[in-house]
């Protein structure tokens, strides 16, 4: 996939989001700021003249490493951190760099040697001279980056290379070290779900940095804002074991919905004569549903055991409703409307996922719709015999 399609962008745009994050929840950062002197900015607490982390974030989708030796974005960064350097208006002297790459960097990459040969004079000195070599004998893509840097003095070059950082994915750059570095950094206990408070937390950020954006202001966000959203989701989340996603944030295609109209768990619907839009319904909330549950899987926030207690219980109230309307319902009313009658007495009943009731629709009824679909359960009172003579029709 090309960096430089909409899906780079805005991976780019949510890895930058996620910086911000690591960034002000360090308890020694004031403040942090989105695209003002650099891609991120943290500024310490402390005097007039606090530390600064100026920070280039790279982010790639496809199996480029950033900061390559004579890559655009390695020369950009430091002619960038040169300039602010050569501007003798303001102190310096406690700006230090950070470059970031979503991919695990080489050791023989340059920027790394230099990186770390910082306590070693003669390696460093060799690497700060394969440096230059390469400033003065660039590609078009990179001269009006080179020429900049050339234009610094060795001595402050090498001042600022000794400030240069590296982080890669094999540390808090990694989105799921980092969601562990929050709930270390922020206070956040185990019995608060870290998942649904990072994504609450980016989703905050997000606001924040639009709000700010559609105002013409430059984005700025101080330790104090992010650590009060934190104790209040805390407060929100505290002792729930999951916290479902909203049916916004699940969306489901046409194709999809299409890919169901067949399934056992429609057909079961059909003999109970139900409506289009009903059966509608029932598609999206069983996808919504087979989506969350593979979501907290892969996250480990639901164990598989977890679901099929869950499953056993819908089953146990299938049940409960299914015998005595069944047999009190036949002679007297219409099967489909028996049928009818059993399925939405089954499904207001929502039972407990994981110990907690589930908030959204789709999480229950999603659940009874899948056991239909493997024909543990069924609506219409004779539904065995019947999906058994259409399937043998097929």
């Amino acid at each position: 996939m090309s960096e430089h399609s909409a899906a780079g962008s805005f991976a780019g745009y949510l890895y930058q989001i996620e910086r911000v994050l690591y960034w002000v929840s360090k308890s020694d950062v004031r403040l942090v700021a989105l695209e003002t002197e650099d891609d991120v900015v943290a500024q310490f607490s402390g005097s007039s003249n606090p530390k600064k982390i100026l920070e280039q974030a790279k982010h790639s989708l496809s199996d480029k490493i950033p900061y390559s030796n004579r890559s655009v974005d390695l020369w950009k960064s430091l002619s960038i951190w040169v300039s602010q350097v050569m501007d003798s208006e303001y102190d310096h002297s406690k700006d230090y760099y950070s470059l970031v790459s979503s991919k695990s960097m080489s050791s023989s990459r340059l920027i790394k040697r230099i990186v770390d040969s910082k306590s070693d004079p003669i390696i460093f000195e060799t690497c700060v001279d394969e440096l230059l070599d390469i400033a003065n004998s660039p590609s078009t893509s990179i001269k009006e980056f080179t020429d900049t840097v050339l234009l610094c003095p060795r001595k402050d070059l090498e001042s600022l290379l000794k400030k240069v950082e590296i982080h890669d994915q094999t540390e808090t750059a990694n989105t799921k070290q980092l969601k562990e570095f929050l709930r270390l950094n922020l206070s956040i206990g185990k019995n608060v779900p870290i998942e649904a408070v990072f994504r609450a937390l980016i989703g905050f950020v997000t606001e924040q940095i639009m709000t700010k954006w559609r105002l013409g202001e430059d984005f700025v966000i101080e330790r104090d804002s992010i650590v009060n959203e934190t104790n209040r989701l805390i407060v929100l989340y505290h002792n729930k074991s999951f916290i479902e996603k909203t049916v916004e944030s699940i969306p489901i295609s046409d194709a999809a919905i299409e890919s169901e109209r067949q399934s056992l768990f429609v057909e079961q619907l059909r003999l109970i004569e139900g409506e289009d839009q009903e059966i509608l319904n029932a598609i999206n909330n069983f996808l919504r549903a087979e989506a969350e549950k593979s979501r907290f899987a892969v996250e480990g926030e639901i164990l598989p055991s977890a679901f099929q207690n869950y499953y056993d219980d819908l089953k146990q109230k299938w049940f409960s409703v299914f015998k005595p309307k069944k047999r009190l319902g036949s002679g007297k009313d219409r099967l489909e409307d028996v049928g009818y009658d059993i399925y939405y007495s089954t499904i207001s009943y929502k039972g407990k996922l994981n110990g907690q009731e589930p908030q959204q629709t789709y999480t229950h009824e999603g659940a009874y719709h899948f056991l239909a679909n493997r024909l543990e359960i069924g609506w219409h009172p004779n539904w065995s015999e019947l999906l058994a003579q259409i399937e043998a029709l097929k």
